[in-house]
């Protein structure tokens, strides 16, 4: 044989293994996908699961005054700086899973979840707790869940908003687990304790997902790390796109709106079951049946949304939640019945963080590519809003037979305007599949909403 014909073949050898490669190559929607969804569901039971029960430690702070010179306000406040900084640093988080990888994003967040909860079991003053439970901990879940938020889109396409279901279900599970665990831990010694007993079961359920991967896979760091490719990254993933589409923009308002709702909701519950007679033992069963309809009704949604349409599916459950707030809601007073009513709400009060970034997929689209930085522009509002949703909340309360009556009817229009706004982005979801049938001619002012999401 020649040497020519020995290079030939050695090509030859080279394409057909590429090509077995790309044969191998994991298909969506099937397969691993639905174990990455599991990992993924596992790092937001770690994280927002955990901070699902900070309801708990808030009416524990407020009713036995644990720090001096503290208000009601100031434990709200920590409980909304975990998720400003959790969503809010989307673009840090975005640009170091693009240079450093998965891997050691994660090793990284769950190493500053894990010394957060210990030194704020260790807090003596109010800035301490503000340092440790707020500052570190929201950066820790920012480093840990937002990598699993951009996997989870390359491996579904056909089952994303069901994907996403399974994902922020692990919110409503680590809400029932940390919830009653906490309950009876803080019950028989105290919430430093309970905070401790956090960064154990944190660290060991974070672990899995050091096994996350993108479906296709990213540059080696060695590659990454040169001024060149971190500037375009920068560029990429701060990308103004969402500036330019006013239905992006209204999807914003809608996320902050619904997940502003989520949170105050979360963290009030509990406090309305002490405020009409209930025991804290009570309040705190009020917040675990919450957190088991956020399990069960978070993949329901998901799963709902792709077999009858994400925004129709959104209409339905903000107008939904509306009814049940101002109708049900405002005239419970027992335990009963607030149990029923905790469990329903429960289901359905997850709708943003379940079908934003499905719909957000499918206003930008055919442009996907442009999906990062329009979730991470998302991600950044939706932290500024949540900062405060709280403290919006509690200065709502008032005195008398109905405290919390101000803060019902804020959700309930909430929710409400949630609808309308979502109504609006249906019909030009609907024209623009029209449009792109060729069945209606796009006019000028349809081409300025849509067509500037290309880069």
């Amino acid at each position: 044989m020649s040497k020519e014909e020995a290079e030939m073949l050695d090509k030859t050898d080279c394409i057909s293994v590429h090509s077995v490669q790309e044969e191998k190559e994991p298909q969506p929607d099937e397969g691993i996908a639905w174990l990455m969804a599991i990992i993924c569901a596992l790092s937001m039971f770690s994280t927002w699961g955990s901070n699902a029960s900070y309801g708990v430690f808030l009416n524990y702070y407020i009713t036995h005054d644990t720090f001096v010179n503290a208000t009601m306000y100031d434990y709200a406040l920590i409980g909304g700086i975990v998720i400003g900084f959790a969503q809010g640093l989307a673009p840090f988080s975005a640009v170091l899973y693009n240079i450093l990888g998965i891997r050691s994003m994660i090793i990284m967040g769950v190493s500053l979840q894990t010394v957060g909860y210990i030194l704020s079991s260790f807090s003596t003053k109010l800035w301490q707790l503000y340092m440790t439970q707020g500052v570190l901990i929201g950066i820790s879940f920012n480093l840990v869940f937002i990598p699993s938020t951009l996997v989870i889109p390359t491996w579904f396409v056909k089952k994303r908003a069901t994907a996403f279901g399974i994902l922020v279900s692990g919110v409503g599970l680590g809400g029932v687990v940390f919830s009653l665990s906490l309950s009876k831990i803080i019950e028989i010694s105290n919430f430093r304790w309970g905070l401790r007993f956090m960064a154990l079961v944190t660290l060991i359920t974070a672990a899995p997902s050091l096994y996350l991967r993108p479906r296709t896979k990213l540059p080696p760091i060695k590659d990454n790390l040169n001024w060149k490719f971190v500037s375009e990254k920068i560029t990429y993933t701060l990308n103004p796109i969402i500036f330019r589409s006013i239905p992006l923009i209204l999807l914003t308002i809608w996320f902050c709106l619904a997940v502003m709702g989520y949170v105050v909701m979360l963290y009030s519950l509990s406090s309305y079951a002490t405020s009409i007679g209930l025991d804290t033992h009570h309040a705190t069963y009020i917040t675990v049946v919450l957190n088991v309809g956020q399990f069960v009704g978070r993949p329901t949604m998901g799963h709902l949304c792709d077999k009858y349409g994400r925004s129709n599916i959104a209409i339905i459950i903000c107008f939904f939640n509306c009814i049940i707030i101002l109708a049900w809601w405002t005239n419970t007073f027992s335990y009963g019945n607030l149990i029923a009513f905790a469990f329903v709400i429960g289901c359905t009060l997850g709708i943003g963080s379940a079908a934003c970034n499905a719909i957000a997929s499918d206003l930008i689209e055919p442009y996907r590519e442009n999906l990062q930085p329009v979730w991470t522009y998302l991600n950044i509002f939706c932290g500024m809003s949540c900062i405060p949703a709280e403290v919006i909340g509690l200065s709502l309360k008032t005195k008398g037979k109905m405290p919390f009556l101000y803060c019902q009817i804020y959700l309930g229009v909430s929710f409400f305007v949630c609808g309308v706004m979502m109504m609006v982005i249906r019909s030009i979801l609907v024209r623009k599949k029209l449009t792109i049938k060729g069945e209606v001619v796009p006019s000028s002012f349809f081409k300025n909403m849509f067509y500037k999401m290309k880069t």
